[in-house]
């Protein structure tokens, strides 16, 4: 469940952006990005992580990897439990658009590696600094007309139903404000099926930007095969990489999941604490299921 933010919590995010008191931290402990694990995936994050330090968002920022087989470090060494991180809350940020059951699966594990309590945020891909992300890379390729497209295309995942939402909430947003012809979405392992979307696109032109953070070159070219560009028509931009808008989003994330601890009250509360041999955290005001 998504918790609404008030008129003053939104206040209070806006000063948190100067520190909630002036050479103060956010979080009196340590941000933890989350990403999947992929050719560039590092240096995209740790650039982020480099711009959340100077805004002095936690007393430390690190980040994390996962793959499919484990949770990895920043210097690509196994996070165990003997990793343990400074002193303080830990706020994990999932540096994903969207949760899948794999991405859930991963985030638990990093979560319970680590013998902070921990709070989980919600995943950065629906702030809305990420629907003026994604139009920037559009136009950094190709500037709206009138006889050009904008399609956006997400990964998907049969294990996650609810995945493509985050794109289709981007794209009624776009509709709205982009003077792009026409704004769609599609995937890579869902229907609307990237490879079909030339034939639900109205325009002659298209922009095609990938909603990943640091796709594999697997990706980039399972992209261009699925969307192929015969005639010259299509445009590829980049992905949403190291764009300081994304580094908003991050922010973001993390400074709603402030306010909504902090809302009762001017003393953050204890954060929920991993527990169990299975761990459960806080999402958000949910659990993630054993």
């Amino acid at each position: 469940m998504v918790t609404d933010i008030t008129e003053e919590d939104q206040a209070r995010i806006d000063l948190s952006q100067v520190g909630i008191r002036r050479g103060s931290y956010m979080i009196n402990g340590t941000l933890l990005l989350v990403g999947r694990h992929t050719n560039g995936s590092s240096q995209a994050l740790e650039v982020h992580a480099e711009r959340l330090r100077d805004r002095d968002i936690a007393a430390s920022v690190r980040v994390a990897h996962y793959d499919r087989t484990h949770a990895i470090d920043g210097d690509g060494t196994a996070l165990s439990k003997t990793g343990a991180l400074d002193d303080g809350e830990v706020f994990l940020l999932p540096v994903l658009m969207t949760n899948t059951r794999g991405a859930e699966h991963a985030v638990r594990a990093i979560a319970t590696s680590i013998p902070n309590s921990v709070c989980v945020c919600d995943p950065i891909g629906r702030v809305p600094a990420v629907s003026r992300l994604l139009l920037e890379r559009a136009a950094e390729t190709a500037q709206p007309t009138e006889d050009t497209a904008l399609v956006l295309v997400g990964f998907g995942s049969g294990s996650a139903p609810g995945s493509r939402e985050t794109l289709k909430y981007h794209e009624r947003r776009l509709r709205k404000r982009s003077d792009y012809a026409d704004v769609r979405s599609c995937y890579l392992l869902q229907d609307p099926a990237a490879e079909c979307v030339r034939y639900n696109v109205s325009r002659r032109r298209m922009v095609v930007v990938p909603a990943f953070v640091s796709p594999g070159p697997a990706i980039r070219t399972e992209i261009r095969a699925k969307i192929r560009d015969d005639r010259g028509r299509v445009a590829y931009a980049e992905p949403i990489g190291t764009h300081s808008l994304l580094t908003d989003a991050m922010y973001a994330a993390v400074a709603k999941q402030y306010i909504v601890n902090t809302r009762d009250g001017d003393v953050p509360p204890p954060p929920t604490t991993v527990g169990g041999p299975r761990g459960r955290v806080d999402a958000d005001g949910g659990q993630i299921p054993e």
